[in-house]
């Protein structure tokens, strides 16, 4: 997505201005680029991280971790049997995995907000 994101600012004006002026291909890329590419850095690592931690709980609660490790879809897998008796020993993990994943996508939207200079106010 880097990659993607570099290669359609390649071709911008403010780059092609930079050039004409004569700057130097690293300083291009250090001052201009980048900047401009961090938004979609932030974004991506926070949805990703999101994505492994569900996997990670996923994985875990079907039994496919390791047994001697804790996860919390180790502890929702493992309260699974006294669900009826003690609903809350499944209710806490699943509040932390859902509370952990809607904290990253919101600071992912707001650091988007915050870093994006092109998106507009709504």
């Amino acid at each position: 997505m880097v990659r993607a994101e570099t290669l359609r600012l390649r071709n911008m004006d403010f780059v092609l201005a930079c050039r004409t002026m004569g700057m130097s291909d690293t300083r291009i890329i250090f001052r201009q680029i980048l900047p401009n590419c961090v938004a979609l850095i932030v974004v991506a690592s926070s949805v990703l991280v999101a994505t492994a931690i569900i996997i990670e709980a996923s994985l875990f609660f079907l039994g496919l971790g390791d047994p001697n490790a804790t996860s919390w879809g180790t502890m929702i897998g493992a309260a699974r049997p006294s669900l009826r008796t003690a609903w809350y020993m499944t209710l806490v993990p699943s509040a932390a995995v859902i509370a952990t994943v809607l904290a990253l996508n919101l600071i992912g939207d707001a650091l988007n907000d915050a870093l994006n200079p092109t998106r507009k106010e709504r």
